[in-house]
């Protein structure tokens, strides 16, 4: 079970991520070092109230969000997966989108089941 710093810490990461951003370029815009980023996002710091505050600004995101219990993808992250998905699939030939699409259906079927 992954701590409560873990999980702050892979929420902070999802979020950077999503942005497009490196370790670095949070640091810098919230005024921390590369390496006390590093640590917090692996959950092995304990980042102080006005670091949490200064990455959540950087970050655009509201604090809840990056101490919530649970590791959550921001939505808009999800949304660019499933058009990244599905353009890729667009380029595939019949055959191999028939072949997916199956696999696909069948996993939605197992799921149902359950």
């Amino acid at each position: 079970m992954k701590t409560r710093l873990e999980i702050l810490g892979q929420n902070i990461r999802i979020r950077r991520t999503a942005k497009g951003w490196s370790q670095e370029e949070l640091s810098g815009l919230a005024n921390v070092t590369p390496s006390h980023l590093g640590h917090i996002e692996r959950g092995d710091g304990n980042p102080t109230f006005n670091t949490l505050l200064s990455l959540c600004e950087a970050l655009q995101v509201d604090i809840e969000d990056v101490v919530k219990g649970t590791v959550e993808e921001p939505a808009e992250t999800k949304g660019l997966k499933l058009e990244k998905l599905q353009t890729k699939f667009a380029t595939l030939s019949a055959d191999r989108q028939r072949e997916i699409y199956s696999i696909l259906k069948t996993l939605i079927s197992w799921e149902d089941e359950r």
